[in-house]
C-alpha cells in the first residue's frame, strides 16, 4: 500500500511540473495567421473607391485596425492603416514608410490616433506596421505584417499576412517578434 501511495505522490508531482513547464514556456504574443480572404484588390472595387479589411489584432472579438487600398493621384495606390477605436494608436515609422523586421515597437515609438499612410518607397523588404493599445490600465503593443503584391499601376493587391499582439502590459516587443 505504501509503495502505491508513493507512485501516486510521484506521479502528481511529475504531472504538477510538467504544467508549470508548460505554462513558462507558453509565449505571451498573439500570432494571427490570414489567408485568401484578407486580400485587398483595386480591380474588384474600381479606381476610386477603397477596398477595406478589418483586423482584431488583440483576439477580443472587437476590430481594432481597418487597413484599406485606393487610388490616388501618386503613381501608386495608397495603403492605409486606421484604428477602429480610440484606444488604439498606429506607428508611422521613418517618413510614412512603415517599421522593418527588428524594429523596437515601444511608447517611443511615432504613434498616431487618426491614421498611417503607406506609400511604397522602392522596398523589397517586409514593411510592418505596428499597433498600441492605450486604456487607463494598460499599454500593449503589437503589429501587422502586410504583404503589397506589385502590378502594372492601376492593379494592385495587398493582403495581410500575419499579426501578433503581446498580451503582457507595457512590454517592448519587435517588429515580426512572434514569441
Amino acid at each position: 500500500m505504501k509503495k502505491l501511495l508513493i507512485i501516486a505522490i510521484a506521479g502528481l508531482l511529475f504531472a504538477s511540473c510538467e504544467k508549470d513547464e508548460k505554462e513558462k514556456t507558453e509565449s505571451d504574443i498573439i500570432v494571427k495567421e490570414y489567408g485568401e480572404d484578407y486580400t485587398l484588390d483595386l480591380m474588384k472595387t474600381g479606381r476610386n473607391n477603397p477596398d477595406t479589411l478589418y483586423l482584431d489584432v488583440n483576439d477580443d472579438g472587437c476590430f481594432d485596425v481597418m487597413a484599406t487600398l485606393y487610388h490616388s493621384s501618386n503613381p501608386e495606390p495608397w495603403k492605409s492603416f486606421y484604428p477602429a477605436d480610440s484606444n488604439v494608436f498606429i506607428a508611422l515609422g521613418n517618413m510614412h514608410e512603415g517599421l522593418f523586421y527588428g524594429d523596437e515597437i515601444c511608447e517611443s515609438t511615432r504613434w498616431e490616433n487618426d491614421f498611417f499612410t503607406w506609400l511604397e518607397n522602392g522596398y523589397n523588404d517586409e514593411v510592418y506596421v505596428a499597433v498600441k493599445f492605450d486604456t487607463d490600465t494598460s499599454v500593449n503593443y503589437g503589429w501587422i505584417l502586410p504583404c503589397v503584391n506589385q502590378k502594372p499601376q492601376e492593379y494592385q493587391t495587398m493582403s495581410i499576412v500575419k499579426t501578433a499582439y503581446c498580451k503582457t502590459n507595457g512590454k517592448t516587443i519587435f517588429a515580426g517578434q512572434e514569441e
